[in-house]
């Protein structure tokens, strides 16, 4: 009689080959991406966000991307949308929003990250923050206007309008816009949620009135300025606020100082930049930015 613990070696070799066999199936059926990629090119990404580098979960309006949106922001979702770490470097952005709970300002100028907060220390770039809402678009060409006359405040919507047109932009489309040098009659704000006692675990409903009320307010008689963000007519509710067709922020270079632009007057000779925010069908594949 064979002993029990004796195996025939054909019944061994049988057994192995069906381990292997088991052990295969399961390791693919846990790991599908260690299975041979195919000879041909790796499919196109099909979130927009994907083409430029941007991370995911951007909304898109003819080129600027949108994390959140004012109106959202109104409504009290000021809890956070995006790490700005997760933005990428060295690319040709332009950008301006709000950090989480409405702590404070952001501005992307030429691709730099600046913050400010409404205690008057100096602005900063940062990365370790995060945005309740950013609109930010990537901007590879520039068009230069050299301004002919002094342009105030409430004649600047209509004098890009009218400097657009003439460098090919349509009424439709959003332009991103660039101002750098001296500039008068400066007023800007920064935002202050801590002032209006709300935060991640308190969202409520906010009037534009009370964001007013108590933002950081400064004003300059005149300063060197970098200007940057959007200019649009239609379409652009998620990133201009009502009934308005600029939304700005203003860097002060001299004193590091960046808010939200109110008010300003650009004179005789100043240089204002006109930018086409890069479409969809124009951006190269990118990796995979990490999601939040």
């Amino acid at each position: 009689m064979r002993h029990p613990d004796c195996i025939d070696p054909g019944m061994a070799r049988l057994m192995l080959l069906l381990m292997v066999l088991a052990c295969g199936c399961s390791r693919h059926a846990t790991f599908p991406e260690d299975r041979p990629m195919s000879s041909g090119a790796a499919p196109e990404p099909t979130d927009p966000a994907l083409r430029d580098g941007l991370p995911r979960g951007a909304s898109r309006h003819g080129g600027v991307s949108t994390y959140s949106s004012l109106p959202a922001l109104f409504s009290g979702q000021v809890g956070s949308r995006l790490l700005l770490r997760e933005l990428p470097d060295g690319e040709p952005l332009v950008g301006v929003g709000s950090l989480s709970d409405l702590r404070g300002e952001i501005a992307i100028v030429d691709g730099e990250v600046w913050v400010s907060y409404p205690d008057a220390s100096a602005a900063q770039r940062a990365s370790d923050e995060r945005a309740a809402f950013l609109a930010v678009a990537r901007v590879d060409t520039w068009h230069e206007r050299t301004l002919t006359r002094s342009i105030d405040w409430q004649a600047l919507p209509a004098e890009l309008a009218e400097r657009g047109r003439a460098a090919g932009f349509s009424e439709q489309e959003p332009m991103a816009i660039r101002v750098d040098g001296r500039a008068e009659d400066i007023e800007y704000n920064i935002v202050n949620g801590p002032a209006l006692g709300i935060g991640r675990d308190t969202p409520r409903p906010l009037a534009k009135e009370e964001l007013s009320r108590t933002a950081s307010k400064h004003s300059l008689a005149s300063a060197r300025v970098s200007i940057t963000g959007f200019y649009a007519r239609e379409n652009a509710e998620a990133f201009i606020h009502s009934g308005e067709s600029l939304h700005l922020h203003v860097l002060l270079p001299d004193t590091e100082q960046m808010g939200h632009l109110d008010h300003v007057t650009l004179p005789q000779g100043l240089v204002v930049k006109l930018g086409r925010p890069v479409p969809e069908r124009e951006q190269a594949t990118a990796s995979v930015a990490q999601p939040l």
